[in-house]
């Protein structure tokens, strides 16, 4: 069994995982959802020392709320069996080729970068090579994997199972930022984000975004929580680089993202690592 959380100086401390500005009376939420849950939840959920932190702030501290949340989450994935991903699971060939994601680097805090090249990606031929819960699985193994690394990582910074991805617009046809089937799917896999694993999302950075993506993103914005759409920020084609640049070390940025980092033979584009 895990060590009892306490607090102590204005801060929540769990297995040595500091969180600040947790108050007294968040505190009590916490621990009284941990109480009401700790027997009901999968044991790879409780593997995540912020567990209850998490479904907690991500319902405003509201008991009831985030105990409904937690029950639904664990329902939802021991259902699809999210939580044996990375004994179980094998991520499909094709998925793995044609899903363009790369994990680049930590950023200041200790904090995932992912770089996702969404504007290229054939999406309509996407969804007809996989079922939307296949998909549902791989994208599940991905964050899974990116938050094993974390723990396996011998950089002395500290970590956190924070998440910030930056999404690449460029090249995003109108067809595909207005294609239905695209937006609903969006839609699902947003809503299951949010809905089974709150609260980390440190930031998401869209660059060169067209004026259209405006369009889609209304749609999709929501479904999202004003916690969540605050910690959106969408650029065009200028601004973004001043913006990746103060979380992200320029050494662990691509050189087309603004950074340093280049192929052996000095391609800015990254093409040995970049998906």
């Amino acid at each position: 069994m895990r060590n009892s959380n306490y607090f102590r100086n204005n801060l929540f401390i769990i297995n040595m995982t500091v969180i600040e500005g947790i108050s007294p009376k968040q505190q009590k939420v916490i621990d009284e959802l941990r109480r009401r849950t700790i027997n009901i939840v999968l044991p790879e959920m409780l593997e995540d020392e912020l567990l209850f932190y998490r479904f907690a702030k991500a319902r405003d501290f509201n008991l009831l709320d985030a105990e409904a949340m937690i029950r639904k989450s664990k329902t939802f994935i021991e259902e699809r069996q999210l939580h044996k991903l990375l004994t179980d699971y094998k991520p499909p060939a094709n998925l793995v080729k044609y899903v363009p994601t790369t994990l680049l680097c930590f950023d200041k805090e200790g904090c995932l970068v992912h770089h996702i090249d969404a504007g290229r990606v054939d999406a309509k031929g996407l969804w007809n090579l996989a079922k939307k819960e296949d998909l549902l699985k791989y994208f599940g193994y991905i964050i899974e994997k990116d938050t094993e690394k974390i723990f396996k990582d011998k950089d002395a910074k500290p970590k956190k199972t924070l998440y910030l991805p930056i999404f690449n617009m460029e090249e995003l046809a109108y067809s595909t930022a207005t294609h239905m089937k695209t937006l609903q799917y969006c839609l699902y896999f947003l809503k299951c984000y949010i809905d089974n694993f709150p609260e980390r999302l440190k930031c998401a950075i869209v660059i060169n975004a067209p004026s259209y993506f405006l369009w889609a993103f209304a749609v999709v914005k929501k479904v999202l929580p004003d916690t969540v759409i605050q910690k959106i920020r969408i650029f065009g084609r200028d601004g973004w680089k001043e913006c990746l640049q103060e979380f992200v070390d320029a050494d662990g940025l691509p050189a087309f993202l603004g950074g340093n980092r280049t192929d052996p033979n000095g391609n800015p584009q990254c093409k040995t690592f970049i998906l």
